[in-house]
């Protein structure tokens, strides 16, 4: 009997046991299309029992007794907790969660990586932020949004992209543009972004540094921008009509200070310039100075501001129009687009510019195919600075007395060379003064830039199991741009005596790019760890071709062709290229409970463009993560991720470099570039670590460190005269730059009606050369040496030990403490003073800072004809060339944020720049022609009035310099880059359904009407249009202004309706 009660008991307590167990199962869907979602995760709350769904969004698991709950998510979509009660089966819909999804990432990762999941920074710019004011380009939209971004807008042409920077500069010698992705299309070196529309923008994605970039290997060093465009309606199961239009005008934030007093005699009876007289005492054209030679005169006659005559406020607008669908298993996007900016500079064409977009995507069971197309087509001014004897120079040294528009000797308008021959009834600028009317230079040199481009896309994935994926990737990218600048055959020589016959340079230009990808993906998860594998082929091409003629002496007139030049004028160049490249690499990932990540990615590259005997190149990356939050629960922080990543990235070099060139000289080929077989890309190694804090439920806290060394940079470098060539690409240097970047996200304000938004973001970077395996040289940051030409291209000092973007020069003494004297107390380090002639205290400092000498005959120096600065010498009696500026910024910081009232809001971004220097190029012509503001006299107290040798004299000895200098680089022009510019703004109010339905309109779901200001005010100390201003070469750390297109500000007014 006992027995039998056991054993009736343990039954009762097996099959008790047995009933609290239970198998539980069921499918997971996307509430918006009713798609499965596959690897979905199904959690048994309060264990660690856990499971992923199949290919079908199907899953099963074992419930222990305790447990009573499921927990379901999925990355993009919304977490969502299901008692279980006595079901077995449990089907539920997730719905996408905006945020969640706006934290899935794409660039740099083998597939979408959630954020939090990623063990390298990247940035990213949502819709939302990039609407609030559409920029002209993407490059222009990442402004002040993303740390670790330097954005310069070297000029202001109308369809010019700023050149970008991230962290830090990779190329000693070259550009350090990023790669462009577009939509997963890597597009060709060189991408323009100014074709890119950026109102069918979804987001854009930034990988700043090589570690995060290490996925595209010998494409990346310079980092990754991604843009990825719009794919669907904002909402699941709907379609969407927006139209947007914007129309404004385009002003000049100020004017260049100039001088409007001269030195010269007035002839008491004509009320004008005295003429001086030649040997035989007749008249000539040139003025007669006055003894004083001080800058202090009014002019005669009417007095104009030429800027003002030649900047004008000019028409800017932006039309768009899109749809977008979303469907079970159908999405697709179609927009159009134009861009009208006429800039403000008088007499050019307007850049306008047309984008088509085309995606979508189709489900066909476990299929899935999606595509792109994108078009774009423009045309716009082009080349109009031309520096010296351009139209920025002319404007700046007429005198403000000339009239610029004044008919020329055969009826057309606009007097062509003012400082050449006199003006019957009208006023004159000097005789010598080499300036154009720019008016005259505008009206008979036109320039025609023409560009046009398609991009297409396909892929087709299809799931073999719940844990293999595979995909096919296909893309294409064709540019075609034209050019022609033609100067017309009635336009007068310098000293208009006769027409030059016009000319004509025009060049045409075609690039195409193939990339064909072949993806497999493995995903599983195995207990508590989830893993993934990503392996992928990948196979380049691109081609290039380039045509250029130029010729002079036309013909006939109205025919701006090549045929119609002097044959004997004709030359012809040009390039073809072809670049090929194959490229594997396996990235995997495991982690622990989304606790502990962990990432490896290996990377090799075969391209044509590295020497023969280094065609395969490896790099790889090595990152980790640990979200401390998941591991521990800490008041007040919902999440926090200390992160760290290793990695390499590299730089293809140029197409050329790897190859012998020679030089036709007289019909006989001469040796100049020795071929290298053994080049290889500079490779760029990154250590980055960082943490991201999201704290209080309102703010969100970035911080990254990133070191990098740049090794084997490819410099071209001089060969000994033996050698029969003159220079030779080689890997013979190395940089190193150090970089710290922040961000702050907050909700300041979150009330019924009240919201306010802040986010700051700020960077520091270091940036160095520790080695050279060539002599030191002098750069505008192009390949060769002072490629920039003139004062521009020299004072940029590339050496080892040196920051990179260093300025070196001459300087004027400042202070007496900079005299050195021999044992007897004799000044020894001033140039032009001759040994044992004066000491310290016959100097004295004047009232602009600078040494000059006290008196001379008795007299006092300052103030009179006698006043001079005085050049530091070298020991050998040279002028010292010693550091006068760094161009590199000691602090990057943007402010931005948006204030809301219920329907009202103002969105704001203020852009500032703390340090950095500019050399102000500009500044030391205008001195050498007397126009800028410094010489300028007029009401000056007397003793404080400089002679106009104190600005331009010439080296004399006993008595120093002027500050021009000889136009050699000098620490006078050397200015401040610090600023704070209110960037953008927009007032907008919205008009919902609701206020649209009591007026009767039911059909539109909202309105939007904006005021929108870009570039609206720049608070600067720096003298010259706009601190925001650079050559060629690169941008970023070759800070000089030498007469370019200033930047511009723009006022618009918006209205959008969503229907």
């Amino acid at each position: 009997m006992k027995k039998a009660i056991l054993l009736f008991t343990t039954l009762l307590f097996a099959s008790g046991l047995y009933a609290q167990e239970k198998t539980v199962s069921g499918t997971v869907k996307a509430a918006e299309d009713g798609s499965p979602l596959i690897g979905a995760s199904v959690q048994v709350k309060g264990t660690r029992v856990g499971v992923k769904t199949n290919v079908n969004g199907q899953y099963t698991i074992q419930v222990p007794p305790e447990g009573t709950t499921l927990v379901f998510s999925y990355i993009g979509y919304r977490t969502i907790e299901v008692v279980i009660g006595e079901r077995t089966v449990v089907d539920v819909s997730l719905e996408i969660d905006a945020k969640l999804a706006a934290e899935i990432v794409v660039t740099g990762v083998s597939e979408g990586t959630s954020a939090k999941k990623l063990g390298f920074a990247i940035g990213k710019v949502d819709e939302q932020t990039l609407k609030e004011v559409p920029a002209v380009d993407p490059a222009n939209a990442l402004r002040g949004k993303v740390s670790g971004v330097t954005i310069v807008q070297p000029t202001g042409i109308p369809g010019t992209a700023p050149t970008i920077r991230l962290r830090g500069s990779t190329n000693i010698q070259g550009q350090s543009n990023p790669l462009i992705i577009i939509d997963g299309i890597i597009t060709p070196p060189g991408t323009t972004l100014a074709d890119i529309d950026i109102n069918s923008v979804e987001s854009i994605e930034v990988i700043k540094g090589a570690a995060g970039a290490s996925l595209y290997g010998s494409q990346a060093a310079n980092g990754v921008i991604q843009i990825i465009t719009k794919r669907g309606a904002d909402n699941p199961n709907a379609t969407d009509f927006t139209a947007r239009t914007e129309w404004g005008f385009t002003n000049l934030q100020r004017f260049y200070p100039l001088n409007n007093s001269h030195r010269w005699k007035i002839d008491p009876n004509t009320g004008d310039f005295q003429q001086a007289l030649d040997n035989q005492q007749r008249p000539t054209t040139n003025r007669v100075f006055e003894e004083d030679q001080l800058m202090d005169n009014p002019y005669p006659g009417q007095v104009r501001n030429h800027q003002e005559e030649l900047f004008k406020n000019r028409n800017f607008n932006q039309n768009y129009f899109a749809i977008g669908a979303t469907g079970k298993n159908t999405n697709f996007f179609a927009s159009g687009a134009r861009l009208f900016n006429q800039g403000i500079l008088e007499l050019t064409p307007a850049f306008d510019r047309y984008n088509i977009n085309l995606n979508a995507d189709h489900k066909i069971g476990d299929f899935k195919l999606s595509g792109s197309v994108r078009y774009t087509n423009s045309v716009g001014p082009d080349a109009i600075e031309r520096g010296q004897g351009g139209p920025f120079y002319g404007v700046l040294l007429l005198e403000p007395d000339f009239d610029i528009y004044a008919a020329n000797p055969d009826g057309s308008p606009y007097w062509a060379y003012p400082g050449q021959v006199p003006i019957p009834g009208g006023r004159r600028t000097v005789s010598g003064n080499n300036a154009i009317n720019p008016l005259y230079s505008l009206a008979t040199t036109t320039f025609d830039l023409r560009r046009s481009r398609i991009l297409t896309n396909a892929s087709l994935s299809y799931q073999i199991l719940d844990w293999w994926r595979v995909e096919a990737q296909g893309s294409y990218d064709r540019s075609e741009e034209f050019f022609q600048q033609t100067t017309r055959r009635d336009t007068y020589n310098s000293n208009m005596s006769a027409y030059t016959n016009g000319g004509l340079t025009r060049y045409e230009s075609i690039d195409d790019g193939l990339v064909l990808t072949a993806n497999s993906y493995f995903k599983q998860s195995f207990g508590d760890f989830n893993t993934s594998l990503t392996l992928r082929y990948q196979f380049e091409r691109y081609t290039g071709n380039f045509v250029q003629v130029s010729g002079s002496q036309f013909v006939v007139s109205e025919v701006p062709q090549p045929q119609a030049l002097t044959t004997t004028t004709l030359s012809n160049t040009g390039l073809n290229t072809d670049v090929r490249a194959e490229n594997i690499f396996a990235n995997a990932i495991i982690d622990y409970k989304e606790k502990y990540i962990f990432e490896a990615l290996i990377r090799r590259d075969a391209s044509s463009l590295f020497g023969a005997e280094e065609r395969a190149q490896i790099f790889f990356r090595l990152s980790g993560a640990w979200r401390i939050t998941e591991d521990v629960e800490l008041p007040g922080i919902q999440e926090w991720k200390i992160r760290a990543s290793y990695g390499t990235s590299g730089q293809r070099p140029p197409f050329i470099a790897q190859y012998e060139t020679f030089n036709i000289v007289n019909g006989v080929p001469v040796k100049n570039l020795l071929g290298n077989n053994r080049l290889r890309p500079s490779r760029v190694a990154e250590i980055e670590v960082g943490t991201n804090l999201f704290f209080l439920n309102r703010f969100n806290f970035e911080f990254n460190y990133a070191t990098a060394t740049a090794d084997d940079q490819v410099l071209i470098v001089p060969l000994l005269a033996y050698a029969g060539f003159t220079q030779q690409f080689q890997n013979a240097g190395q940089m190193r730059t150090n970089t710290i970047e922040f961000s702050l996200g907050a909700e300041v304000l979150r009330e019924e009606d009240w919201k306010f938004n802040l986010n700051i973001v700020g960077s520091r970077t270091i940036q160095e050369v520790t080695q050279l395996g060539r002599p030191p040289f002098p750069t505008n940051g192009n390949f060769g040496v002072a490629s920039g030409g003139g004062v521009a291209g020299t004072m940029f000092r590339i050496e080892a030990g040196l920051p990179f973007g260093i300025m070196y020069g001459n300087r004027h003494a400042r202070s007496l403490d900079e005299l050195q004297v021999d044992a007897n107390g004799f000044v020894t380090n001033l140039v032009g003073l001759p040994r044992g002639t004066l000491k310290r205290e016959d100097f004295t400092i004047n009232s602009d800072g600078y040494v000059i000498r006290r008196s001379v005959g008795g007299s006092p120096v300052e103030g009179t004809i006698n006043e001079r600065v005085w050049l530091l010498a070298a020991e050998d009696g040279s002028p010292l060339v010693t550091k006068i500026g760094d161009s590199n910024p000691d602090l990057i910081l943007s402010v931005g944020g948006t204030l809301s009232w219920k329907k009202l809001s103002l969105y704001f971004l203020l852009d500032t720049q703390l340090g950095g220097n500019i050399y102000n190029a500009t500044r030391q012509l205008l001195y050498f022609n007397e126009r800028h503001a410094d010489l300028d006299q007029a009401g000056k107290p007397d003793d404080k009035k400089k002679v106009v040798n104190y600005y331009i004299g010439g080296l004399t000895p006993g008595l120093g310099i002027g500050l021009y200098n000889n136009n050699n680089p000098t620490e006078h022009f050397v200015e401040s880059g610090t600023f704070l510019t209110v960037r953008e703004i927009n007032l907008s109010y919205t008009f919902d359904a609701d206020i649209l339905n009591t007026i009767g309109i039911n059909f539109i779901r909202d309105v939007r009407l904006s005021l929108v200001g870009r570039n609206l005010l720049t608070f600067t100390s720096y003298t010259g249009y706009n601190p925001e201003v650079a050559l060629a070469g690169n941008a970023t750390s070759f800070r000089v202004d030498q007469f370019t297109y200033p930047v511009f500000r723009t006022f618009t007014l918006a209205l959008q309706a969503r229907f």
